[in-house]
C-alpha cells in the first residue's frame, strides 16, 4: 500500500487573489480552501513552501502539516 502524502495546510490573509494564484500555479496539486491553501508535500518540505509564501507576499496566519486519513479526506 502506498504511503499517504502529507499536506501543508495554510491559513492565509487573502485580501489579494494574485499571490494565492501564484501559489496555486507554483505547486501542482495545491488547492484553495475557504481560509487558505492546502499544498501536497511530495518532493518538498514545508519550509520550502513557506519560503515561497514569503516570496509571493502571501501572509501566513498559521500552518500545519497533516496526514490524510485512509479514507482520503483529511
Amino acid at each position: 500500500m502506498a504511503a499517504a502524502v502529507r499536506l501543508l495546510r495554510l491559513s492565509v490573509r487573502s485580501a489579494d487573489r494574485a499571490p494565492l494564484d501564484r501559489m496555486l500555479a507554483a505547486w501542482p496539486g495545491a488547492r484553495r480552501l475557504p481560509a487558505g491553501l492546502e499544498v501536497p508535500l511530495v518532493d518538498v518540505g514545508p519550509e520550502e513552501v513557506l519560503a515561497h509564501c514569503v516570496a509571493a507576499r502571501v501572509v501566513v496566519l498559521g500552518s500545519a502539516v497533516i496526514r490524510p486519513s485512509r479514507g482520503g479526506a483529511p
